[in-house]
């Protein structure tokens, strides 16, 4: 049987758990449920968890197939506005990675890596908020003379040459933010784990650990 410091371990753990935990959501998108921490066939917590209604597309996969003639660039707001504004699609190269993939714009030929790179994986400044909702923008694919390969890139990269026209975009898909889960930051001080232990967070051999901020979002095309 567990004793009355682990139960209460447990039951504060399991209301800080991710499950649900949100700072914002959108009751458009989601039902609450009721959900229980069971002991010894008694409840003994409970809390609400958001449950997504049978009309939220969170996954882009659902509505956003492969093709062997589209691919696919997951972007922020402000990079999207740039394309309308300019009428092209071209990378700054700020997340690019060494002097060969200079002048390369990334796509890729899976329409749920383009949703990470749009959302979990986007530099903290990119990150998609209400106000700013992330996108993927599908194109069709250029002419091989106009797709370098790199070394080290995952076969589903695809590093494309020069401009691209907007007139190239075959669709564009929003991905609104529906929930947003601010993170956790853990210092790691231990609780009743000895002096060794507290010597250890003292003199920071023991580290604390962190959960990035995450935005829920749900897909739609716009184009």
């Amino acid at each position: 049987m567990k004793t009355f410091k682990q139960l209460q371990e447990e039951l504060k753990h399991y209301r800080s758990s991710w499950r649900g935990k949100v700072s914002t959501y959108d009751p458009e998108y989601f039902d609450r449920e009721t959900d229980k921490m069971v002991n010894n066939d008694k409840a003994i917590g409970w809390k609400h968890k958001l449950k997504e209604k049978p009309t939220t597309v969170s996954d882009i996969s659902d509505i956003l197939q492969p093709s062997d003639d589209v691919i696919h660039r997951g972007m922020s707001h402000d990079e999207y506005q740039n394309i309308l504004k300019h009428g092209k699609i071209k990378s700054k190269g700020t997340g690019n990675l060494g002097t060969e993939q200079e002048g390369l714009t990334y796509f890729t030929t899976r329409p749920d890596t383009a949703q990470s790179y749009a959302n979990s994986f986007a530099m903290k400044k990119h990150i998609p908020t209400e106000d700013k909702p992330a996108y993927i923008v599908s194109i069709k694919r250029p002419h091989p003379d106009r797709i370098k390969s790199v070394a080290g890139t995952g076969e589903h990269e695809v590093g494309v040459t020069g401009d691209i026209s907007a007139d190239d975009i075959v669709a564009v898909h929003r991905g609104k933010v529906i929930a947003h889960d601010p993170g956790e930051q853990d210092t790691g001080m231990p609780d009743g784990r000895g002096e060794y232990a507290k010597y250890q967070y003292l003199s920071g051999q023991l580290k604390g650990s962190s959960v990035a901020p995450y935005s829920r979002l749900h897909w739609e095309k716009i184009k």
